[in-house]
């Protein structure tokens, strides 16, 4: 039985799985430093195989220690994304059938985002460690993926990060948040503010999309979240004008409130916000805390002209009465998800 197991410096991220199978291996192969991980959880008697060489060669040495012996084949790389198990399947073929089972720890990546907070959610994992990866392979991969909004979680890219950069500000995505973990770092920047030499190579990069935000210090992509609101009368009144085509348009200065946010040229379309409360920190808005108040004081983004432009018309299309900011909230929240990466 061979077990390919991943190991690293963070010994809570190795499953039981992996430890059962390590305690009734006969037969320990790795490289050195990755064994040197572990070598207190080895008992005495164990044969202990160091291995120097290339990788490909460090995956066919277990499987040849493998007939009738337990092989417990160490990896420091995520073995199901980017390490040996990748290599294990693709020589595979060579070898008559054998038992085998593959233990994953948490990634580097997952573990990586939980330092930083929570900036997961449709992400591509992305690993620039191959040198025989094609340039024009990586930059592809980058730009299609900051076009489609994709958070990014970037394994080893020192090398790459001035390209990595000059593709997202072409893209207009200087204020984007960008969560970085090395060795010795672990922290979120702007990308116009994030230098080369703040990575070290064995750097995790995790890129955020539009709605990647900061709060107490913690990256956060959120997650669409479904708050039935209560219906103010003020908010019943506006929603019947505005059904009946009667509310304000453009800039509303005979508002005696005008205007309500710290912003210039604001649009008054929607004096009340149709998606509150989004209970989504990404435009500004966050809880009042301990009293279960979503708070917009901070949000200026629906009072946008490129936003309004954006959200009336497809408000339009699915409004028919003021029942609806309840009734269709998951309708409106796909138009306010749509309308925040257009603009």
């Amino acid at each position: 039985m061979l077990h390919i197991i991943r190991v690293d410096s963070n010994r809570e991220n190795m499953t039981i799985g992996a430890l059962n199978a390590l305690k009734k291996s006969e037969i320990i192969v790795g490289y050195k430093e990755n064994l040197r991980m572990i070598e207190d959880l080895i008992e005495e008697g164990k044969i202990i195989h160091e291995y120097v060489g290339d990788r490909v060669h460090l995956v066919e040495l277990g499987i040849s220690m493998n007939p009738n012996k337990e092989v417990a084949l160490i990896d420091c790389e995520d073995p199901e994304t980017f390490g040996l198990a990748n290599l294990f399947f693709q020589n595979l073929g060579k070898h008559d059938k054998f038992d085998f089972k593959i233990y994953p720890s948490v990634s580097s990546i997952s573990y990586g985002a939980t330092l930083l907070g929570a900036p997961l959610t449709d992400f591509v994992a992305i690993d620039l460690s191959s040198d025989l990866t094609p340039l024009s392979e990586i930059k592809e991969k980058i730009e299609t993926s900051a076009k489609s909004n994709f958070v990014m979680a970037i394994y080893k890219g020192k090398k790459y990060f001035d390209l990595i950069k000059e593709i997202l500000l072409d893209l207009k995505k200087e204020d984007i948040w960008i969560g970085l973990v090395n060795n010795t770092n672990c922290n979120a920047v702007k990308l116009k503010d994030l230098n080369r030499d703040e990575l070290d190579l064995n750097n995790i990069l995790i890129i955020g999309n539009k709605m990647t935000y900061i709060e107490n210090s913690k990256l956060i992509t959120p997650q669409s979240v479904v708050i039935i609101p209560y219906i103010h009368p003020l908010t019943k009144e506006f929603y019947t004008n505005f059904i009946n085509d009667e509310s304000p348009k453009g800039y509303n200065k005979n508002c005696e409130y005008y205007p309500c946010h710290d912003m210039s040229n604001q649009q008054c379309d929607f004096c009340y916000c149709p998606f509150y409360p989004c209970g989504d920190g990404s435009t500004g808005g966050k809880w009042i805390k301990n009293k279960n108040v979503w708070n917009c004081m901070d949000c200026t983004w629906i009072h946008e002209k490129k936003v309004v432009n954006c959200v009336k018309p497809k408000i339009k299309e699915i409004f028919e009465s003021v029942k609806d900011l309840q009734t269709k909230k998951e309708d409106l929240l796909k138009i306010r998800r749509k309308c925040i990466f257009k603009t």
